[in-house]
């Protein structure tokens, strides 16, 4: 009797197949959800960034062109307060007020997503007339926070 040439795969080797698939499958799963999450990560952290860089940029802007006696009152902080600004003579305020970012020109409007972390944003005055600006930002959607710090003077007269 002839015996015919069995084409074909037989059950191990099927249960083989599907298991080597299911662990490569997995793996790529992995490797692409760890990639958005660092992707989505990094977004957040470039958004705080540009907005901490913009309040800075501006805070110091006001600060570098005032001069000590156009200053008309220090609230570092303000009694029982997170707010800490400066009031000039002509009436502007200049720092944080009830969570949000006052410049000479008006108040700063945050990026929906980005709140002022009241409790940690704050303007101190480590000498005559040199203030060290600590600026926290926080991501309401994630939780991710960024704290930057710079050192200021006024123009002393």
């Amino acid at each position: 009797m002839k015996r015919m040439n069995e084409k074909g795969i037989s059950l191990p080797e099927l249960l083989a197949a599907i298991v080597l698939t299911a662990i490569i499958g997995a793996i790529a799963y992995m490797i692409l959800f760890t990639g958005l999450k660092t992707n989505e990560r990094v977004q957040v952290e470039s958004q705080l960034r540009d907005e901490a860089d913009l309040i800075m940029a501006q805070l110091i802007e006001d600060l570098y062109t005032l001069h000590s006696n156009e200053i008309e009152e220090k609230h570092l902080p303000e009694e029982n307060t997170n707010n800490y600004y400066l009031v000039t003579k002509s009436g502007d305020y200049i720092g944080f007020i009830n969570g949000t970012v006052h410049y000479q020109n008006g108040e700063n409007v945050l990026n929906s997503r980005i709140q002022l972390d009241e409790t940690k944003s704050k303007i101190v005055e480590s000498s005559t007339d040199l203030f060290e600006i600590t600026l926290a930002l926080t991501d309401e959607h994630t939780g991710q926070t960024l704290e930057v710090e710079s050192n200021i003077s006024v123009i002393r007269d």
